[in-house]
């Protein structure tokens, strides 16, 4: 089992990439993610997370790669 790891991203910052095997889920402690999905050139916001939801969790359970990416909307 690995130690829990705090990381601070900043607005516009990727957490993971949509396609990526997963190596950790996150808990977030404050600020907002966007989980995006890739269409075409461009991509489609599918949800918001905030304060104290857990995000990465499917793929980091079913070992399987990222369906979609994550980025910070604020720190």
């Amino acid at each position: 089992m690995s130690t829990p790891q705090t990381k601070t991203l900043r607005a516009g910052q990727m957490l993971f990439a949509e396609g990526e095997l997963p190596k950790s889920m996150y808990l977030v402690k404050r600020g907002t993610l966007a989980i995006r999905k890739s269409k075409g050139s461009g991509y489609v916001d599918l949800a918001r997370v905030g304060a104290n939801e857990v995000v990465g969790e499917m793929a980091f359970f079913d070992k399987q790669p990222r369906s979609a990416a994550a980025f910070a909307i604020t720190e």
